[in-house]
């Protein structure tokens, strides 16, 4: 028979995971492909953004910028081909494809932080062929 142990030994409660479904997040694929997820899209796609990376590649920032003449339009689905990201990220030893969790900071500017282990899906690993 078996022993019930006291419900008040159980004091570390598990936080749920984010919902994929709320998190904001960029992939970028070994084609070069920089990939919105739908929640970002949302309130990025079809703007003139500024990326830049730090050294490492572990983090980047989306600025809107439209009079820049560094500023990327991307289309309103927020999924663009820039072979300069794909350099850097590369230059940054960061594993392909590559995830990064994406939040608004309080000056204004989108940061993505590399996520190291990211819980993925199959459909994660591969993007669709479909020209945008």
């Amino acid at each position: 028979m078996r022993k019930m142990i006291d419900r008040k030994l159980f004091t570390q409660p598990v936080t749920p995971p984010e919902n994929r479904y709320t998190l904001m997040s960029v992939t970028v694929y070994p084609d070069g492909k920089f990939n919105m997820n739908g929640k970002l899209a949302e309130k990025l796609g079809g703007k003139r953004l500024c990326i830049s990376f730090t050294a490492d590649a572990k983090n980047f920032i989306l600025a809107e910028e439209p009079g820049s003449n560094l500023a990327i339009p991307f289309p309103k689905n927020g999924s663009k081909t820039i072979p300069s990201a794909l350099e850097r990220i590369k230059n940054g030893k960061i594993p392909l494809p590559a995830k990064y969790e994406v939040w608004l900071g309080e000056d204004g500017i989108w940061q993505g932080d590399y996520a190291e282990n990211p819980t993925s899906s199959p459909a994660d690993k591969h993007h669709s062929s479909k020209k945008h």
